[in-house]
């Protein structure tokens, strides 16, 4: 899938199996809106790069490890 710079190089940087990440760590990364990053973080998590889960009253998400 076409994915925007911003979004493969927050995935580069941000793989590691078994951490969480969350919107606020995508826009401080990137230096961009809430929206932007929840945007991009939902895409991520759509086409399969992030596992997106609610962890109390936030999404966090962890990549998805491929077998």
């Amino acid at each position: 899938p076409n994915i925007r710079h911003t979004q493969a190089s927050f995935f580069a940087a941000h793989r590691n199996p078994g951490h969480f990440y969350t919107i606020s760590q995508f826009k401080q990364f990137n230096d961009c809106a809430y929206e932007t990053a929840r945007t991009s973080m939902d895409f991520l998590a759509a086409i399969g790069l992030y596992d997106k889960r609610l962890l109390k009253n936030k999404y966090v998400y962890t990549p998805v490890v491929n077998e």
